[in-house]
């Protein structure tokens, strides 16, 4: 190992302890707007944001002005600030705004770091890939966390995702079936009908149910780049797959499927017939 990549061992290990810091302080904020009124917008593609988004972004970048005032930064509420070390921040402050407003305690705060200097993808090379993924549930205070090539941590333990069932036992978690089915209605019909449990435990709480052994599948049709950034590196350390639905490994793709590979393999047969 060179002292250069030393180096950066050492920067992406300091930032993924600093970035599950950021998640818990951020979740204390969310929880602390949980309790109180807050005002409800709507987005141009008319997804709700809150006061509490807004607020607890703030917050988030305030903290990394402090603590890395050189890196990148993306974030759903506030852009892109630009970074000169290599090192890009993806914030979403709640997951899950419309659970948020609704009362339903499955949102989700979501740190992920990329790093210009790592590569990932089995058919490609994919430079500046997410090396850092965090999940912060303030409400069930469940973290799941992982920096890639150390392994992933639920509350500070090391977790692995559980040995995957056939689809026809599994238990398959998405947003919004509706959804699914009005972007892919053949894919999304034969997933309903073969699937052994569909459940909308979702946002990124359903990644971290995935981690820590509770599901077997999750899927999204659309996502976001502070959506997406932190899952890649939790899932396939917590012994995944990470893939776009239709195939291919793509960290910051615009849609995602993660799986054990026996099941994403079942599942790539199946919507393939």
């Amino acid at each position: 190992m060179t002292e250069d990549t030393k180096r950066r061992d050492e920067a992406r290990f300091e930032r993924f302890r600093a970035a599950e810091l950021l998640a818990r302080i951020a979740g204390q904020n969310v929880s602390a707007w949980h309790r109180r009124s807050f005002t409800v917008d709507y987005k141009e593609d008319a997804t709700p944001v809150t006061d509490a988004d807004r607020d607890t972004e703030k917050l988030m970048r305030e903290l990394l002005s402090q603590w890395y005032p050189d890196d990148g930064i993306v974030g759903e509420e506030f852009g892109n600030t630009d970074g000169s070390t290599g090192f890009t921040w993806y914030l979403d402050p709640i997951d899950g705004t419309k659970s948020f407003v609704a009362g339903v305690p499955l949102f989700t705060v979501l740190v992920g770091v990329s790093d210009q200097q790592a590569e990932r993808g089995r058919a490609h090379e994919q430079t500046g890939a997410p090396v850092i993924g965090v999940i912060r549930n303030p409400m069930t205070e469940e973290t799941v966390s992982a920096l890639t090539g150390h392994g992933a941590f639920y509350n500070g333990r090391r977790t692995e995702m559980r040995r995957a069932p056939a689809l026809d036992s599994a238990t398959v978690l998405m947003c919004d079936p509706a959804d699914l089915y009005a972007r892919r209605p053949d894919y999304a019909r034969r997933i309903f009908e073969s699937a052994g449990m569909v459940r909308t435990w979702a946002d990124a709480y359903a990644y971290l149910l995935l981690a820590s052994g509770r599901a077997d599948l999750a899927l999204d049709p659309i996502m976001s780049p502070w959506d997406i950034a932190p899952l890649g590196p939790i899932i396939t350390e917590a012994g995944g797959l990470f893939e776009r639905i239709d195939g291919g490994e793509d960290w910051l793709a615009d849609n995602c499927i993660a799986a054990r590979a026996d099941l994403c393999s079942e599942i790539r047969s199946l919507v393939t017939q």
